[in-house]
């Protein structure tokens, strides 16, 4: 190749075909051709391509493009024989077609962007070496569109003719007559250009040799259009002369050029007379083209409404021969159009005739009915049913579809609004059978019902009733009639007089009824709707017209229905009664009690929806009247269900201190209900009645969370007599209330639900709730725990001064424990009931608590600490009533026989104006200095240190609150959960603010602001600060959390209903601790949470939890847990704090050394407590 001897190469590649390895030679072979053929292409020599190739197809085919792309840029011959050579290497012929035809495309797109004849005329070569036809029709497709721009672009059409002899040899017709349609417009459009009439004449001649004749007849419509607009118009107009040109083709082809002249001279004439001579003569020439000519006349008749093209139509239509074809569709259409142009019915009649003559059966009568609409919409309805009397046979129009009866309805309906009925009858329907006339008058009224305006119907009613006459279910079509004007709101613009005298004509006495009561109904609707109470009366007093007393009393008792929801928007209950003296004197008795009955249930709604309990008495009192004891059990039912519902609509708003007397009300409600339930229901049914009451207080709690629906339910739960009964739906309603409840230790349904119900801030001291607690506390298994509960009740009653109930159950608690088998348990209770006893009397207060003593030998050690502190605490609360001497030395011995360092600081300190008595105090101070640095935990010497801070300050010496809150201060050092410690810094700085107001001196406050501003983590910190009122000089500093912040509250504001979090997560991951990703998730989730995205923020939250979940060490993780389940628990969200500390617990298990996990165990004992005690 260096020297360029191809003869060489040549012997080279003859001596590696002897190779006896095929693979090997192929291989070889194929790696010295590709080398040969690129140092053609790079050193610019393309006879190389001359040598036979073996290369794999798709290799040759690149090498064929870029043979093709060098011959484009150079226009060197040698590079397109490099192609036909290259393709010569292809083993099959079917591969060289197809590569041809591509290169054939590429030079001729080519030729034609570049604007140069001489890659066309390559590429027209080119595609002369396709062998294979499929592949030569496919790139006709591709390249005589170019064909067409190039020849345009060039005004010569040799290109052209030569693409239409090669058109020829498509074998898809339909793509070769698209490519002839093209290529004859174009021919057209360069004659044209050129203003050589004789290319104009072979275009037509070509495009009339087309096969597909829409093609053809749109490709010559197109020609002579373009002709017509441009200076050879004179000469296209001609139409002899242009058809003198068209020698030897076939008369249909003539006929269709014929055709295309013809429309074009309609179009543009301004002597339609001078048009109908030229066309004569060209009939006298060219006697054939007869029926394009009056094609052209109809078709113009129809576009334009013209009634001269018609007529000509129709006289030239005079000279068919008795074989031709009469075109009476094109003569239908051309009609219609006139006449709605002109509005004269008589070209109709002209055709009638013809169509006569030229159809018969079935097709002329669908021709019949398409004259009959179009009479029928200019208003010639005389003529449209003399027309109509020509259809002789209706069974096969009715099958052929909706002709025959939207025509047939159009004429009847037509007959009736002009009072024609009895031409109807005698000339429409004489010739139908019974069922197609029947079929045929309903169709028509309702027609007439939906689609004629009221104001004309009312005209016409006697016509309507007519009509209706004629149907063997006469009073059923007159009841449809009524039925669908009432649809179509005839009493909200008309008198519905007009429907009452309708119904009047209907003979059968119950549909009759059925009338009178849909119309009475529907003014008693349209009352309602428009607040009237008139059309009320009115409705009330048409009942009148309806015979049957049953179909009165249903129509009554719907009004009734309507009052009520009148009353109800009005807040008029007077109108319910009205009703009663309306309705009563046109019943007799017994239907009477239905309707009575539907006033007492219009009550009831009333009573709902206007949360009405005077309106549930005045049913109840009505109820009572009713004879009918079925019907009276059924109301009974129905107003304690009102009652219920009442009663839950009003508990459902929000209760303050301020409307505390609402409460009250909302009970009374209840036991209103259950009253009546018991007065009413039979003993066999109320269970049953109960169960209904607690089931639809349930659905209220669903709708609205509110825990003070657990008083009516726990009112109807101790209703249910059988003990079974009850104990499993009170299990059932405790578990509604489960986020109420779900701290107390207990399993005991009964316990938890008097829990709950102590726990209702604005049911203290009502009475009724505090009644209820009772039952609730009888009813509980465990002593102890019935008696604490009692206790708590008593010193309830005892704030409401209620000394005499109080009395009962401290009585029934002393009584009590002699029933209860464990020592300690007895004396706690004795010891706790002493005080709240001796309110009452102070001597049996001293009593309990001397028989809580003297068990002290009998408990066991383990809770005598616990029992000792109680009795401290009864004491001093005795002494406190009436003091003794005894009891000094009694308290100190008890205390000094406490062991537990908290629960003997706890007793000092309760009992610390018992003991200082006799001057001791500095001894007693220092006990309890003693005591507390006892404690082991920090957090409970730090509370216990806070809580001396008081006492120390009026009674140590001078700097021992100072130091109790400075050694305060150092132990928050040692608390391991950041919002436990920052809790108790809060306290430390409320106790420096006491001492700032007590002694006036800001450096208190200030060393209370500096406790606080040692808080590490700054969200924290700047919350305490906003507690406790003090302005947060540094603020949130950190620029991450802002950020975010900023990122959450665009994102709600962009997409406020369903946030994208994915950008937010991505923020919150760019953080390196841990720690602080889950603690701003925890914020993310009260600003989500704020803004009622609740998915979004239990998204966030979980997500912060994924991440705290992974924290190592793990003592780590269970403080940063701790401190998100202490946050949520702060926020309120209860449920899923337990759930993380569930998490800490797992994760403190798993820790291996045992110093740490019970130190680790230790912080979590404290956040629990926390939890449970409600200290946040």
């Amino acid at each position: 190749m260096a020297r360029g001897n191809e003869d060489e190469i040549e012997v080279l590649l003859s001596d590696i075909s002897q190779i006896p390895r095929r693979k090997e030679k192929k291989e070889l072979l194929e790696t010295i051709h590709a080398t040969i053929l690129e140092t053609a292409f790079r050193e610019n020599h393309p006879e190389l391509a001359r040598l036979p190739v073996i290369l794999p197809k798709n290799e040759i085919y690149d090498y064929i493009h870029r043979a093709t792309h060098h011959f484009i840029d150079t226009k060197e011959p040698a590079w397109l024989n490099a192609v036909y050579d290259l393709a010569e290497s292809l083993d099959r012929k079917s591969s060289q077609s197809q590569i041809l035809s591509e290169v054939t495309k590429n030079l001729i797109e080519s030729g034609v962007d570049h604007a140069d004849a001489d890659l066309i005329e390559a590429g027209m070569k080119t595609f002369h070496q396709i062998s294979f036809r499929k592949y030569r029709s496919a790139i006709l497709m591709d390249i005589v569109p170019l064909h067409i721009v190039w020849s345009i672009t060039i005004r010569d059409t040799t290109l052209l003719k030569e693409a239409l002899g090669l058109i020829e040899g498509i074998g898809d017709i339909s793509k070769r007559s698209l490519l002839q349609s093209e290529v004859t417009k174009a021919i057209g459009r360069i004659g044209i250009a050129k203003r050589e009439f004789n290319l104009i004449i072979d275009a037509l001649r070509d495009a009339a040799g087309i096969k597909q004749k829409i093609r053809r007849t749109n490709s010559i419509d197109s020609i002579i259009g373009q002709v017509w607009k441009s200076p050879l118009g004179s000469s296209i107009s001609d139409i002899p002369a242009v058809l003198a040109r068209m020698e030897g083709l076939e008369e249909e082809q003539i006929s269709e050029i014929t055709a295309a002249l013809i429309g074009e001279k309609i179009r543009r004439a301004h002597d339609k007379g001078a048009v109908i001579s030229h066309l004569e003569e060209v009939l006298k020439e060219y006697p054939f083209t007869l029926q394009a000519t009056i094609t052209e006349l109809l078709k113009a008749a129809e576009h334009f409404g013209d009634p001269y093209y018609l007529e000509s139509a129709l006289r030239f239509n005079t000279q068919l021969s008795p074989s031709d074809e009469v075109q009476i569709r094109e003569i239908i259409r051309a009609g219609i159009s006139v006449v709605e142009r002109t509005g004269e019915a008589k070209f109709l009649l002209d055709i009638v005739p013809i169509v006569e003559e030229a159809v018969t059966g079935p097709r002329a009568y669908a021709i019949y009915l398409q004259l009959v609409h179009t009479m029928l919409q200019r208003g010639a309805f005389t003529h449209a049913v003399d027309i109509y009397t020509r259809i002789t046979s209706f069974t096969e129009l009715i099958q052929t579809g909706t002709q025959f009866w939207d025509t047939s309805v159009m004429l009847v309906s037509a007959g009736v609004l002009r009072d024609r009925v009895d031409q109807i009858r005698d000339q429409v329907f004489a010739r139908m059978d019974t069922e197609t006339r029947e079929n045929l008058i309903q169709r028509s009224i309702a027609d007439i019902c939906k689609h004629t305006s009221l104001g004309e119907i009312i005209h016409h009613i006697s016509s309507l009733v007519a009509l209706a006459g004629m149907h063997r279910h006469r009073d059923e079509q007159l009841l449809m009639a009524i039925d669908l004007l009432i649809e179509r709101r005839f009493i909200e613009t008309l008198d519905p007089s007009y429907l009452v005298e309708i119904a009047r004509q209907i003979s059968n006495t119950g549909i009759s009824g059925i009338a009178v009561s849909r119309i009475v109904t529907n003014i008693a609707d349209f009352g309602v709707s428009h607040r009237n109470r008139d059309y009320l009366q009115r409705a009330v007093g048409l009942t009148c017209e309806i015979r049957g007393q049953k179909t009165r009393s249903e129509a009554l008792c719907s009004v009734i229905d309507r009052a009520a929801d009148l009353a109800v928007n009005q807040g008029d209950l007077t109108l319910l009664k009205r009703m009663r003296s309306w309705t009563d004197p046109l019943l007799e008795k017994e239907y009477g009690l239905y309707t009575t009955g539907n006033i007492v249930l219009g009550m009831v709604k009333y009573g709902i929806d206007k949360k009405a309990p005077h309106a549930l008495e005045n049913a109840y009192d009505i109820a009572g009247e009713i004879d009918d004891p079925s019907l009276r059990q059924q109301l009974y039912e129905q107003i304690i269900e009102g009652y219920i519902r009442v009663g839950c609509l009003m508990m459902r708003e929000a209760i303050s201190a301020e409307n505390r007397d609402l409460l009250e009300t909302r009970i009374s409600v209840f036991r209103r209900a259950t009253d009546i339930l018991r007065v009413t229901v039979t003993e066999r049914r109320y269970s049953i009645r109960i169960a209904r009451g607690i089931d639809i207080i349930t659905e209220y709690v669903h709708q609205t969370k509110n825990p003070y629906y657990s008083i009516p339910l726990v009112m109807f739960v101790l209703e249910i007599k059988s003990a079974v009964e009850r104990d499993a739906m009170i299990t059932r309603v405790a578990t509604e209330f489960e986020p109420y409840i779900d701290d107390v230790a207990s399993t005991d349904p009964y316990e938890m639900m008097a829990f709950l119900l102590q726990r209702l801030e604005h049911a203290k001291g009502l009475p009724e709730v505090m009644e209820l607690t009772r039952s609730l506390l009888m009813r509980i298994g465990n002593l102890y725990t019935r008696f604490s509960g009692m206790c708590t009740l008593a010193e309830g009653y005892l704030r409401l001064h209620d000394t005499e109930r109080a009395a009962e159950i401290l009585g029934d608690v002393r009584r009590g424990t002699a029933d209860m088998g464990i020592p300690h348990e007895r004396a706690l209770i004795l010891s706790d009931s002493a005080g709240l006893i001796a309110r009452i009397d102070i001597d049996a207060g001293y009593e309990s608590f001397e028989e809580a003593f003297t068990l002290l030998p009998e408990i066991d050690p383990e809770m005598g600490g616990i029992v000792r502190k109680h009795l401290v605490f009864s004491l001093v609360s005795l002494h406190a009533l009436r003091a003794d001497e005894t009891n000094t030395a009694i308290a100190i011995r008890l205390i000094n026989a406490i062991e537990e360092p908290v629960d003997f600081v706890n007793s000092l300190v309760a009992a610390f104006g018992i003991v200082i008595q006799g001057g001791q105090t500095q001894d007693v101070m220092e006990s309890i200095y003693a005591g507390i640095d006892e404690i082991p935990l920090a957090y409970d010497r730090a509370s216990m240190l806070l809580s001396v801070v008081p006492i120390a300050q009026k009674y140590g010496e001078n700097g021992d609150a100072e130091r109790l809150l400075r050694e305060a201060t150092n132990l928050t050092d040692e608390i391991m959960i950041p919002l436990v410690a920052a809790m108790v810094r809060k306290g430390i700085c409320q106790m420096y603010l006491m001492l700032s107001t007590a002694e006036h001196n800001e450096d208190y406050r200030n060393e209370g602001i500096r406790v606080i501003e040692t808080i590490e983590e700054e969200i924290i910190r700047h919350r305490i600060f906003q507690q406790l009122g003090l302005k947060d000089e540094k603020g949130i500093t950190d620029p991450a959390y802002k950020r975010l912040m900023e990122a959450t509250q665009e994102m709600l504001a962009a997409t406020p209903n369903h946030p994208d979090l994915s950008s937010i997560e991505y923020l919150i991951e760019s953080l390196s601790d841990r720690a602080q990703r889950a603690r701003y998730c925890f914020e993310l989730f009260l600003l989500l949470h704020e803004a009622e995205r609740e998915r979004a923020a239990d998204a966030i939250l979980l997500f912060g939890l994924d991440e705290a979940s992974i924290i190592r060490p793990l003592s780590r993780r269970v403080y940063v847990l701790c401190d998100l389940a202490l946050s949520l628990h702060e926020a309120g969200e209860r449920k899923k704090s337990r759930d993380i500390i569930g998490m800490a617990v797992n994760a403190a298990t798993n820790i291996r050394q045992d110093d740490l996990r019970d130190e680790v165990f230790n912080e979590l004992d404290v956040a629990m407590r926390i939890i449970q005690e409600e200290r946040m």
